[in-house]
């Protein structure tokens, strides 16, 4: 009898232990962890852009709440380091692991990975998703395919340049952004998607996004090369604020709106044009981008009757680009008409902040803003860009248009089809 109650004590003893060990290995349930996803292997980190970046959110970790976690993932220009994951907290960058091979972070599977890998090793109950680097809004020919020739290279546009070699020079990839939407879908839908790159705020690529995240945040139009100001934003990207989105927007804007009145800019001969201005941005509830679809639906008609002049566009190449969804329609419609359509509007876009000129790259677009060559107004600027599908668009050089709308699920929704696109 003796035996079997030792027996039996031990056996409790040990399932005790093995209970406390599992109990010891659970991982800890973290709030909030915001990925920023930084795909600097081009002139980003060439430049210090990508250095400067993890140094202002370093410098405003310590704001970050203590049961959440900023994790980036970092791929460089650099042969000697291979893209890492770390977690930045009380001032330190801490890696938490290396890749042994280097790859293109705009490849949708790497893509998929990393984000993937980063929420296993912070289970959260909540995620929200920042995308550093180069975009191009919604502008893709093909598939993500490495291509000998410029032209075709730049074909294949949309987020997330990388160069592949490590040079400027090297065969670069973009990341599509219909290819995007189908890896995000295998993962936890974000609370919200920051795009601090280049004219993501279109309404082809806010739709195609609508099922992964709550908000979308960003500018429809360039960015300039320093991009966010993170170390003012930080609170803002760990706020549970149901008007979050607006602090961030508010302190981007008015960063920029300081900086370009700074003698580094308003004694400039290039950017002087910029004092007095800042960055145009918008945030997209995707709530409501279904009503919105909906209502632009009702609205649309045969391509050739738009008048494009005087209309806002935020993309250059060899022709205009990403019109201003808002002044456009506003200048194709009938006040009544624009106005049902603004209401459906202002619901899937609830916050934006104009600046009628931005730092641009594109001559064209420099000159229309200085010689008043757009015109729109807080009234009418929509802050969201819409492409209308047009024959001019089958001559580019850099884009098929018209032949990659179609693989767009806004297109479907908004019928362009009945028009032959």
């Amino acid at each position: 009898m003796k035996k079997i109650i030792s027996l039996m004590a031990i056996l409790v003893l040990f399932a005790a232990c093995k209970k406390d060990s599992e109990s010891s290995e659970k991982k800890e349930i973290f709030g909030r962890t915001v990925i920023v996803y930084m795909s600097g292997e081009n002139n980003l980190d060439q430049l210090g852009v990508l250095d400067q970046d993890l140094l202002e959110m370093r410098r405003a970790s310590k704001q970050i709440p203590a049961s959440d976690r900023l994790v980036v993932y970092v791929d460089r220009l650099s042969r000697s380091e291979t893209p890492f994951i770390a977690e930045i907290k009380n001032a330190a960058c801490d890696t938490i692991m290396h890749y042994a091979n280097d790859f293109y972070s705009s490849d949708p599977e790497h893509f998929y990975n990393v984000i993937k890998t980063i929420e296993e090793k912070y289970p959260s109950q909540e995620y929200a998703l920042v995308l550093w680097g180069h975009a191009t809004s919604w502008l893709v020919d093909k598939d993500t395919v490495a291509s000998a020739t410029a032209k075709a290279r730049q074909q294949r546009r949309a987020y997330g340049q990388d160069c592949g070699d490590n040079t400027i020079y090297g065969p670069e990839k973009w990341l599509n952004i219909t290819q995007m939407h189908r890896e995000l879908a295998k993962l936890p839908k974000f609370s919200y998607i920051f795009a601090d790159c280049c004219c993501m705020m279109s309404v082809e690529t806010a739709y195609e996004l609508r099922n992964v995240t709550d908000y979308l945040i960003g500018s429809p139009a360039e960015i300039p090369g320093d991009g966010a100001p993170y170390d003012k934003i930080m609170d803002e990207l760990f706020s549970r604020n149901t008007t979050f989105y607006q602090s961030i927007i508010d302190k981007y804007y008015d960063y920029y709106m300081e900086l370009y009145r700074t003698p580094e800019y308003a004694n400039s001969t290039y950017d002087s044009y910029l004092t007095g201005y800042s960055v145009p941005l918008s945030v997209v509830d995707m709530k409501h981008i279904g009503e919105l679809a909906q209502s632009t639906r009702n609205l649309l008609k045969e391509p050739g009757e738009y008048t494009f002049e005087q209309v806002p566009y935020y993309f250059h190449m060899d022709l205009p680009v990403c019109y201003d969804m808002a002044c456009l329609l506003e200048a194709n419609s009938t006040a009544e008409e624009f106005e049902t359509w603004k209401r459906a509007f202002d619901l899937a876009v609830p916050y934006r902040r104009l600046s009628d000129r931005w730092m641009t790259i594109y001559d064209e677009i420099q000159l229309s803003q200085v010689n008043k060559g757009f015109v729109f107004n807080k009234d009418n600027y929509g802050g969201l860009s819409m492409f209308v599908p047009r024959s001019i668009y089958d001559s580019s050089y850099w884009f098929i248009y018209n032949a990659a709308l179609p693989s767009f699920e806004w297109s479907q929704a908004v019928g362009w089809n009945r028009f032959g696109y």
